[in-house]
């Protein structure tokens, strides 16, 4: 089996087993819990989530930067100090006037949503997939958004500001999405 369908099975297998997971943590942990553990489901994607999206350039994806007070940001950098796998990876600590140069993917936390227009707007022309758990994300101009449906978290795209910032996203996961915008 080639090396990208074992990665669109490793994607697919661990949507599902998060989604499960998601299920049976809920039943066993009060709400405050289970906000970690959306914390970590979401780390889990965004890490694995570059190997569903191609850069200009072939490019490396090293980089996944947070802006805002989030679990997430804190989630991420627990897995990459405790998985060898992941210890090329590097989490970045940004701000709204930082340089977002070196991000491959910039997660933006629910807590930053009165700035998300101003740091999309900085972006857009950039190489740097953008994501994030705000409402409405994809319809903001946001390129791939959190979503929870019964309490699972769920993906939403929006291609257009994909295409505009030179990045192609699979079709594999295009699949799994529950909303894809912008494909026209």
């Amino acid at each position: 089996m080639d090396r990208n369908r074992i990665h669109i099975l490793t994607f697919l297998c661990l949507f599902f087993c998060l989604s499960a997971a998601t299920d049976s943590f809920a039943q066993k942990l009060d709400p405050k819990d289970l906000s970690y553990t959306d914390a970590h489901i979401k780390a889990v994607y965004l890490i694995k989530i570059r190997d569903f999206i191609s850069w200009p350039q072939d490019q490396n994806t090293e980089t996944i930067c947070v802006i805002g007070n989030d679990l997430t940001g804190s989630a991420l950098a627990q897995i990459t100090r405790e998985s060898p796998a992941h210890k090329n990876l590097k989490i970045e600590k940004k701000m709204l006037t930082s340089d977002f140069q070196d991000c491959h993917i910039l997660y933006i936390a629910e807590a930053s949503e009165d700035i998300v227009g101003q740091v999309l707007y900085s972006v857009e022309d950039l190489p740097i997939l953008t994501v994030s758990d705000i409402k409405n994300f994809i319809l903001r101009g946001g390129m791939i958004g959190f979503t929870q449906e019964e309490q699972r978290i769920k993906l939403e795209v929006n291609l257009a500001p994909a295409r505009t910032s030179k990045l192609g996203i699979s079709s594999k996961l295009l699949q799994v999405a529950k909303k894809v915008i912008g494909g026209d």
